[in-house]
């Protein structure tokens, strides 16, 4: 399962840049089986989408403005529609298709128009903290997505040792959620903690990242938010040096 790289990268992956109004309908194609990453060129940022949550699976990065989507089904044929809220408050529809391209990477640029409407001094919110040294800043999401794709597929990315989660380290959730613990990945700048969460309950359950996110954590990503039972996720979450 990987995770779209941003067209920053040297490597070749699915990008759309899409300009919207908010008015009209916009048609994207997303990845059936991989991940989708959608963001807005500039300074906005996504803070929700409104869909059929049997149909999307979605996550969101608060920090930088991105939404992680995975698909339940195909959706080839049967078009469904993202309602998307921006950081300033502005509305975009997007009627979404699905293909077997591994991974999609939108980018949603505002209209000339609608840009000059929104909100003067509105800035994006970068979270540093997760910029290796060498990254350049315009490649921010590259670095980030990028490290996830890797640690998803189960490597230790570059410039990381990986070592057992010590039992002080270990990640505590309700009962019904079974927490196993798979490695620890640390850099000179944070230490990425890897599990897998396994629904114990009969009944499905919903677990959003900032439910597990603590004052001291960097971030927290999940590649699968409702777990029916038996089902399991991993879960990521960075910590600082």
């Amino acid at each position: 399962m990987l995770f779209a790289i941003t067209c920053f990268s040297t490597l070749s992956y699915a990008y759309q840049e899409v300009e919207i109004d908010g008015k009209d309908f916009k048609e994207v194609t997303l990845s059936r089986k991989g991940s989708n990453c959608f963001s807005f060129d500039g300074s906005d940022g996504i803070k929700k989408i409104y869909c059929d949550t049997s149909v999307f699976n979605i996550s969101f990065d608060n920090e930088v403005g991105l939404a992680f989507i995975q698909l339940n089904k195909d959706i080839s044929e049967d078009p469904q529609i993202l309602r998307l809220i921006s950081d300033s408050g502005q509305i975009q529809e997007i009627l979404v298709r699905s293909d077997e391209r591994l991974t999609e990477r939108v980018v949603l640029k505002w209209s000339q128009e609608t840009q000059s409407k929104l909100p003067k001094g509105k800035t994006a919110h970068l979270n540093t903290d997760i910029i290796r040294p060498q990254a350049q800043f315009n490649n921010f999401h590259s670095i980030t997505i990028d490290l996830l794709n890797q640690i998803i597929e189960g490597n230790v990315p570059k410039g990381y040792g990986a070592r057992p989660i010590h039992d002080k380290e270990k990640l505590v959730l309700p009962k019904k959620i079974q927490v196993e613990p798979v490695s620890a990945l640390e850099s000179g700048n944070d230490i990425i903690y890897v599990f897998t969460l396994v629904n114990t309950g009969k009944k499905a359950v919903f677990i959003q990242p900032e439910a597990i996110k603590q004052d001291n954590h960097n971030w927290v990503f999940l590649t699968k938010h409702k777990l029916g039972f038996r089902e399991q996720t991993k879960c990521i979450l960075s910590v600082p040096r």
